[in-house]
């Protein structure tokens, strides 16, 4: 008997690997003519996805805004920069010691 439940227990392992084999090529199959058919409707253009909606304008002036706010203190060290860089060179020197400045 125990020969007998053995090759029960692998014909019955047996059959349920091919049902997952089967079931995976369907699975695959299905997803493969989805995607093909999919891609049709995704490429075509209508009048409702050409224009630009509300949240889009929005969201590009958000990005407009925050490059702006970005540019105002790059553009104050620039301009500190270039005065530093065109500075008169010449410095007042300081008084020797023992000496009265009046």
């Amino acid at each position: 008997m125990p020969v007998a439940a053995e090759k029960s227990k692998t014909s019955f392992s047996n059959l349920n690997e091919q049902r997952k084999e089967e079931a995976m090529k369907l699975i695959l199959t299905i997803l493969a003519v989805m995607m093909v058919k999919a891609t049709t409707v995704l490429a075509a253009g209508s009048q409702e996805t050409m224009e630009l909606s509300g949240m889009l304008i929005l969201f590009l002036a958000f990005g407009a805004l925050i490059i702006v706010c970005q540019l105002i203190p790059c553009l104050v060290l620039f301009y500190s920069l270039l005065k530093g860089l065109f500075e008169s060179t010449v410095k007042k020197t300081l008084p020797k010691a023992g000496t009265k400045v009046s």
